[in-house]
């Protein structure tokens, strides 16, 4: 079921046929990301860093597989005050980070910088390796400190992905890969982009976590 979640995706709307391939490719990318010891970051601004934390709160922790600890997990935490508690209670997950959630960071950025928009580069330049993959969330593809976060990641050999909507913007152009919804609306493109990162989460989760038998 794993990359099934991709075929109901197009099935359920139609209109993201056109995106199956390019979400299929990111799906493999992660895979290799995340198998790499490498984490998912993630820039966006307004609704799109809201949808951004969506992404980091469906992969950080249990979405529609269980993800408990395994056996040997729960041995580290034997002879811990209150550690098989915490054990029976935790959940694996993928490492993401969502850019621009330190305040004080970005305040300093914006108080300390001449140049505007680089609040998500600065903090990406620090944070991200070239383990690491980013994805750059803009409905309409114009976000300027998400491109310059964007020219960060490929200075320092991140794989970047832009999710967008369909009209052609300035950070498809310097993507490796695009996913780009059939809709140029604001509220149109987000509702698309919700239904293809819930189709990435739970396939990230079936590829890693599935309950065997079921993946």
């Amino acid at each position: 079921m794993e990359d099934g979640f991709i075929v109901e995706m197009v099935e359920g709307h139609p209109q993201l046929r056109v995106c199956e391939p390019f979400v299929a490719r990111f799906c493999d990318r992660l895979t290799a990301c995340f198998k790499g010891g490498g984490k998912l970051i993630i820039a966006g601004n307004g609704g799109s860093m809201a949808d951004a934390q969506h992404i980091a709160g469906e992969l950080s922790k249990s979405f529609v597989e269980q993800r408990a600890l395994s056996p040997q997990q729960k041995r580290t935490f034997t002879g811990l005050n209150n550690g098989t508690t915490i054990a029976d209670n935790l959940q694996n997950g993928f490492p993401v980070w969502v850019l621009g959630l330190n305040a004080a960071l970005s305040s300093a950025i914006l108080n300390d910088f001449e140049t505007p928009y680089m609040e998500f580069a600065q903090e990406l330049w620090v944070a991200g390796s070239s383990q690491d993959l980013f994805l750059g969330i803009s409905t309409s593809g114009q976000a300027k400190n998400v491109f310059n976060a964007m020219v960060v990641a490929k200075a320092k050999g991140i794989f970047a992905v832009a999710f967008t909507g369909q009209s052609s913007n300035p950070l498809c152009d310097l993507a490796d890969l695009s996913i780009q919804v059939p809709a140029t609306e604001t509220s149109r493109v987000q509702e698309f982009q919700q239904v293809v990162y819930h189709t990435f989460c739970k396939t990230m989760e079936a590829r890693f976590f599935a309950t065997p038998g079921q993946g």
